[in-house]
């Protein structure tokens, strides 16, 4: 009998069964087994394209290109004045088709919110912390690939979680030894332990991914309700935390807090004045029942993507403490309460440093909220429990994406892609009725929303640069993106604007105009010699800023460009 066409599996640690056609595995030599781990190992020790490309995207917004934007959409027709007249033409047929308020708001997404509500600078922080999650399949199988045990695999984890903590209060403090001033949390202190907390729960669970989205979710479900019904001790009083007080929480625990469009509503009172003021509220009252809140999808979506002014003590609509609602005010906040009592050293936006003041005795510690407001910390400690969910759902991602063609194809993956990102969006979204979305306590819905938009955007690239493919649109950002935390650590160490300037600063100087004639100043031939006359200029900074911007990315890209050709990679 003939074994030409007989198929045997081979069981490689770390994945899946390869089937190959070979001699009966009763005469399988070591050869066989040889070639094919190494052709496993080749494959494991492959990079995603993609994945480096949207991290080189996500880390230019950091570097500057957000800066470029925002510069970009604050430009005026005036402003094209110092390319004469054929500059302020071509600038109004392009304001034709172009709002201004579409610019504002695209210039406002480049800036974080003060508390609720998302903006695309809101999403680079969990979206970098998303991507290190996808990475790490491919990292855990490459080195299962390469004999590494899993003693060192986890090993090595607990270094570059602490690693990055190190590097990040570093980065935010530099070499200094005044530690109380110092700020202890941070930007990669969180991506550190969050990432390597989720490292050991899929390392843990590899195998098991419904028990891994269970986790997620218990992890999320529990840090609601403990955000929404435990009020902060040094604030709230005793009674807030009697049985009763608790029950009367739970039963506002379902209530809707998006709410109407607040800004229109106060233009539309500027503008028709006490009078229309009074209208609006009659019409009002005629269109609800007493005491009944409204609610549209526009006023529902502003609530995520528009600043909403907080309210002070002595408003209206400033919650009682120990509710629900006073429980999501940075004063009330349980999470900030902690960073308050446990997190050392100086929280972020405490630039006073008033918990030490309040801690020596040098400023009375009685309850103020100005104060309380500043005492927290957009990355500390309590909100790296939700965070580990951000770095895992880019595990579970980073898995999808790292199945066998065979097994799935890449048309499948993007797919499941777009489908489950589309489905945590819309998680996220109902979360956010209840919950508001909010980056500084790294909430439920703000972790399921941001998850779901860097599931889609992981998704597009996949389709852009690994499935279409179209490398050469993603290069430019496959430079920046395998050298992501080098450039995000050299740039706080090194100065590139002295690069910058010895290349650029004179051509900017001398090529981009910086002022133009005051269109507005005239003068009469029958008074005066208008030759013998000095125009006044008028002052526009406008693109000489615009092309240092442009200056500096292009000397970061080169440095990086100059690492990627010597295959220098900075890894932690």
């Amino acid at each position: 009998m003939s074994h030409k066409n007989k198929k045997r599996r081979i069981e490689i640690p770390g994945e899946e069964a390869v089937e190959f056609r070979s001699r009966p595995a009763s005469q399988a030599s070591a050869i066989d087994h040889a070639v094919i781990a190494e052709k496993i190992r080749i494959k494991a020790n492959q990079r995603l394209a993609s994945l480096d490309a949207l991290r080189g995207l996500n880390m230019l917004c950091i570097i500057g290109l957000a800066s470029l934007i925002a510069a970009l959409c604050s430009l005026h027709v005036r402003d094209f004045n110092v390319w004469g007249d054929r500059g302020v033409k071509a600038a109004t047929a392009v304001s034709r088709f172009v709002s201004p308020t579409v610019l504002e708001q695209i210039k406002l997404q480049m800036d974080h919110v003060g508390w609720n509500g998302l903006r695309h600078h809101d999403t680079i922080f969990p979206l970098f912390l998303f991507l290190a999650g996808v990475s790490f399949p491919f990292s855990y199988n490459k080195q299962l690939a390469n004999g590494r045990s899993h003693v060192r695999i986890c090993l090595k984890a607990i270094i570059r979680g602490f690693a990055l903590f190190a590097a990040g209060y570093i980065y935010s403090n530099t070499v200094r030894f005044d530690f109380p001033e110092t700020r202890f949390m941070g930007v990669l202190q969180h991506i550190g332990l969050a990432w390597m907390l989720a490292a050991f729960i899929y390392m843990i669970l590899s195998k098991h991914v419904k028990t891994q989205i269970a986790i997620c979710a218990g992890i999320l479900v529990l840090y609601w309700l403990v955000v929404a019904l435990v009020p902060a001790r040094d604030v709230a009083p005793e009674s807030a935390f009697t049985g009763e007080a608790y029950r009367a929480r739970v039963s506002q625990l379902l209530k809707v807090r998006a709410y109407e469009h607040v800004f229109e509503k106060q233009v539309a009172e500027e503008d028709l004045g006490n009078d229309g003021a009074d209208l609006a509220d009659a019409a009002a009252e005629e269109t609800s029942e007493p005491g009944a809140k409204k609610h549209s999808l526009k006023g529902l979506l502003a609530g995520i993507f528009e600043a909403q002014p907080l309210p002070n003590p002595g408003d209206p609509d400033y919650p009682n403490i120990g509710t629900v609602d006073h429980n999501l005010l940075p004063e009330g906040c349980v999470v900030n309460y902690f960073d308050r009592q446990y997190v050392p050293f100086r929280l972020y936006h405490d630039h006073d440093n008033y918990r030490a003041k309040i801690r020596s005795g040098e400023i009375d510690g009685t309850y103020d909220v100005g104060i309380w407001r500043q005492m927290r910390d957009p990355e500390g400690l309590a909100s790296t429990f939700p965070a580990i969910v951000t770095a895992l759902l880019g595990m579970l991602f980073g898995g999808l994406l790292r199945t066998d063609n065979l097994y799935c194809s890449k048309w499948r993956k993007f797919r499941l892609m777009i489908g489950y990102g589309a489905l945590l969006l819309l998680i996220g979204f109902l979360w956010h009725l209840v919950f508001p979305i909010n980056k500084n306590l790294w909430n439920s819905s703000f972790v399921c929303f941001v998850g779901g938009y860097s599931a889609i955007a992981m998704g597009l690239a996949y389709f852009l640069i690994d499935i279409l493919p179209l490398k050469w649109l993603g290069f430019p950002f496959i430079v920046v993106g395998m050298n992501s935390i080098g450039i995000f650590l050299i740039k706080r160490i090194v100065d590139f604007s002295n690069a910058r300037d010895f290349f650029f600063k004179d051509a900017i100087s001398r090529f981009i105009p910086k002022e133009y004639p005051d269109p507005n100043f005239v003068v009469d031939p029958s008074v005066v010699d208008p030759s013998a006359v000095e125009i006044p200029m008028i002052s526009c900074g406008a693109f000489q800023n615009i092309a240092t911007i442009c200056a500096g990315l292009l000397v970061s890209w080169g440095f990086l460009y100059w690492l990627y050709k010597k295959r220098i990679f900075f890894k932690f």
